[in-house]
């Protein structure tokens, strides 16, 4: 929740914000920071199946070590179905970061257009812009924690 809440949150108030006072550079960003939304609906429907993928390959280790060297038939079983959810893991993190790196990348396109604005609504929309840069440099640096360990959970799952 707090993570769609971080990635959606900026796009809300900049539609707010921006939505009081429709002129040329005011309506071109805020087509903007539409498409910029649509582009970042990709990376939410990634959460559910992540977080499901993630579960079920950790109660899938849970399992293997709980089960002993006499059961290590059923332990490559489990093996190869972890090794499969490690793997989905890593291809809907890729589709997630294209998501956002396409977002990223359409609105900030835009930002010459703070050089149309004045007065409050040009701090408003500095702080959009502001706030959108944040959430990439949190993004990535999530992105790139996570993408590890799923890696080397994939490589070590390869061992058995």
């Amino acid at each position: 929740m707090m993570r769609r809440l971080l990635y959606v949150g900026p796009f809300v108030l900049g539609t707010l914000l921006l939505a009081g006072c429709m002129e040329s550079a005011e309506e071109e960003l805020m087509i903007n920071i539409e498409g910029a939304i649509e582009l970042e609906n990709e990376f939410e429907e990634q959460q559910t199946p992540l977080i499901e993928a993630e579960e079920q390959e950790y109660e899938l280790f849970e399992e293997m070590v709980n089960l002993g060297l006499q059961d290590m038939d059923e332990i490559e079983g489990l093996v190869a179905q972890a090794s499969e959810l490690a793997n989905e893991r890593i291809s809907r993190m890729e589709t997630e970061r294209e998501s956002i790196v396409a977002a990223y990348e359409t609105f900030m396109e835009e930002e010459s257009l703070l050089d149309d604005l004045e007065g409050s609504l040009r701090e408003d929309a500095e702080a959009v812009f502001d706030a959108m840069e944040q959430r990439y440099q949190v993004h990535t640096e999530l992105y790139e924690a996570i993408q590890m360990p799923c890696k080397w959970t994939s490589t070590c799952m390869k061992c058995f």
